[in-house]
């Protein structure tokens, strides 16, 4: 795959702070690769910070928001109207929005004031507690990318890497053993919380196919 950012960056020959890793979605429907977790877990320990962009976010393109601890939207102007904007997932999964390209003011602003009215309109709708921040950007221009970098640097972990971890098991038991392995996972875990990932999936590996030899 061709990630447009990785071919246009322009980069120090010995810069090694930054690291570029695609990976293909393998038709997967929630917008990542199913390895993507793995990798993640290797680059937080050679990064500070680990970015992931999705091929897109949906009614199904959400699997992102259990691996990032915050999600944005990466939005350009006239990237919709209302309506378009009130699908389902659209408003609903992002931790916050970005409109970038705003290099046109009158484009920008305008995209801005009606995303901000669908936020609103949600939030009065569905009692969420509080409108999702929207940031206008642009790197021709270099507008607003200090305010989101500065933002960027005071998000925290939103959920354990525990509980991480427990839902990425559970993704992959899913995929290859479907509701069943599920249905076994819950006994064959109670005794083994601080096991490891891969220890979990090859002992799972073991004790699923035993069970199947056993009928």
């Amino acid at each position: 795959s061709i990630l447009g950012d990785r071919t246009r960056v322009i980069l120090p020959p010995r810069e090694n702070r930054i690291f570029f890793r695609s990976q293909a979605s393998q038709l997967e429907m929630g917008g990542v690769n199913p390895y993507t977790y793995h990798v993640i877990r290797l680059l937080r320990h050679l990064f500070d910070y680990v970015i992931i962009e999705t091929v897109g976010i949906g009614q199904n393109e959400t699997e992102v928001t259990n691996l990032a601890d915050f999600s944005f939207l990466v939005m350009q102007p006239l990237g919709g109207d209302q309506i378009q904007f009130m699908k389902s997932g659209i408003m609903e999964v992002p931790d916050a929005f970005i409109i970038n390209k705003c290099d046109e003011k009158e484009l920008a602003s305008a995209s801005y004031h009606t995303l901000l009215a669908s936020l609103e309109f949600l939030h009065d709708t569905l009692n969420q507690k509080e409108v999702p921040d929207i940031f206008l950007s642009s790197v021709t221009k270099n507008l607003g990318i200090e305010e989101l970098m500065a933002y960027i640097l005071t998000i925290t972990h939103k959920k354990s890497r525990k509980e991480e971890m427990l839902h990425q098991l559970k993704r992959w038991i899913r995929n290859e053993y479907g509701n069943l392995g599920l249905k076994y996972f819950t006994p064959f875990y109670s005794n083994r919380e601080n096991a490891s990932f891969e220890t979990l999936e090859a002992d799972f590996n073991k004790h699923f196919l035993s069970l199947f030899h056993s009928y």
